[in-house]
């Protein structure tokens, strides 16, 4: 075998490999494709995001139900942007500024329908 065939042979021998430890790994969680400066979906559930409702809920004198949705923007910060459900039915799209001192502000509150 000349030099020129084997590296041609081993090419061909590792191309199977690369490829695939090149692929995207599977998940059962859907993710939504992170863009610069954009809104991107987050466990509505997780202790951060419970944290910013129930700081949001407490300007308005409100009791937390649930959170519906929640979505992060990374600014000088990051924005919390949700969708909350009080205990007494209503329905209210929060945004939360997380500052990067670690304290918190509400930018927004919307009532929306069906509460």
């Amino acid at each position: 075998m000349n030099t020129r065939s084997l590296k041609f042979f081993s090419i061909l021998l590792f191309l199977p490999v690369y490829g695939c430890a090149s692929g995207p790994a599977q998940t059962d969680i859907p993710q939504s494709p992170v863009i610069a400066g954009g809104w991107n979906r987050v466990d509505p559930n997780s202790p951060d995001i419970r944290e910013d409702a129930l700081f949001a809920i407490a300007a308005g004198n409100g009791r937390l139900a649930e959170v519906e949705l929640a979505e992060t923007q990374v600014v000088a910060g990051i924005n919390v942007r949700m969708i909350v459900r009080l205990a007494d039915g209503r329905r209210e799209r929060v945004t939360v500024w997380r500052r990067l001192d670690g304290t918190r502000q509400l930018t927004d509150v919307e009532p929306l329908p069906g509460g």
